[in-house]
């Protein structure tokens, strides 16, 4: 499809797999035992579909420039890390100014996609944005209900594959869960987002005024430092009822914590996953060693453990609470800020 704009979203300094992701050096241009890195795997897999743009942070626009030298895109840059609502009205508003009618899909940076499939659900949104004009999400079947994941619970079935939307959920509590598994209607919300950069800017014009002012500004700079970090799904999707999803029959793994990366990964029969010449276990299960630094890590009888080392930090965690990195790298760092 010829005037398909693929846009990453690649904000952030990815402090869920802290400490080797961190503000000096981001999630994105890691290479964390996929064989390449985050933006590279991305930007790789979307080249053919449409022309790319990257939506990043200032702060780490060399580094990806170096990343990806030799391939064709172009970075939008983000003053600072506002969450995903600025983030998407950031890409849509440049591509609004170059033509209204810009068909655009936003995928994210973190996640691990067969390339195969990836290619089949873009076009698949891009062709139902032309046909219908609307907002179009995607999901895909959950494997199993996940509280680290969003959810998008399916109304009418308005087409193959395609139907209204009832609810979002960004992170389901306990209960909603437990109504997941018994009623299914729900799909994983892969975010695979679609839609003309005009009906973008009518979005949130109409739901985040604030941010909207971006599509008359080219210099984001200072409305940017009044913006409060402002989710996409909740501060958009979930109030706009006349968005569609597609449901896409994909592979799919979010790749941002360390739980996440660790089903994604290579396992011995145990499920241990070694990332490193120096890392070792004995006895282990379950566990993830990552470990790209001169250190000899050396592990005996470890279940359901990640250890993540730098050449200044060591993460030591159950997997079960990884969720909590981000809060403890907050921790860790609150007197360097």
């Amino acid at each position: 499809m010829s005037d398909l704009k693929i846009v990453i979203l690649a904000g952030g300094s990815g402090t869920r797999l802290w400490p080797v992701s961190s503000k000096r050096s981001p999630k994105q241009v890691i290479d964390f035992g996929i064989k390449e890195s985050m933006i590279l795997q991305a930007v790789r897999k979307s080249q053919k579909l449409g022309a790319v743009y990257i939506v990043a942070g200032t702060e780490h626009v060399e580094e990806i420039d170096r990343e990806l030298t030799g391939l064709k895109y172009t970075i939008i840059s983000e003053p600072y890390g506002k969450n995903t609502a600025p983030a998407v009205a950031l890409g849509a508003s440049y591509l609004w100014r170059k033509n209204p009618k810009s068909n655009l899909v936003f995928i994210p940076v973190d996640q691990d996609f067969n390339e195969s499939e990836l290619e089949k659900a873009v076009l698949k949104v891009a062709e139902v944005v032309n046909d219908t004009g609307k907002i179009v999400l995607t999901g895909t079947k959950p494997e199993k209900p996940d509280p680290g994941y969003g959810y998008i619970e399916t109304g009418k079935k308005l087409g193959d594959s395609i139907y209204s939307i009832k609810k979002i959920m960004e992170k389901p509590t306990k209960n909603e869960l437990k109504r997941i598994e018994l009623n299914g209607g729900y799909l994983w919300n892969i975010f695979i987002v679609g839609g003309r950069a005009e009906q973008f800017k009518k979005s949130f014009e109409t739901h985040l005024p604030d941010i909207a002012k971006l599509f008359k500004t080219d210099n984001p700079i200072e409305l940017y430092r009044n913006f409060k970090p402002t989710g996409v799904e909740k501060g958009l999707f979930s109030k706009n009822p006349d968005l569609i999803v597609v449901e896409a029959k994909m592979q799919w793994r979010d790749i941002g914590n360390w739980r996440a990366l660790h089903k994604v990964l290579e396992k011995d029969i145990s499920g241990n996953c070694y990332i490193g010449e120096k890392s070792f276990g004995i006895k282990n299960k379950n566990t993830l060693i990552f470990n790209k630094t001169d250190k000899i890590i050396a592990t005996i009888g470890l279940k359901n453990i990640i250890i993540a080392t730098t050449d200044n930090e060591i993460l030591i965690a159950n997997l079960k609470y990884v969720d909590q990195v981000g809060e403890l790298e907050k921790m860790v760092n609150k007197d360097k800020e």
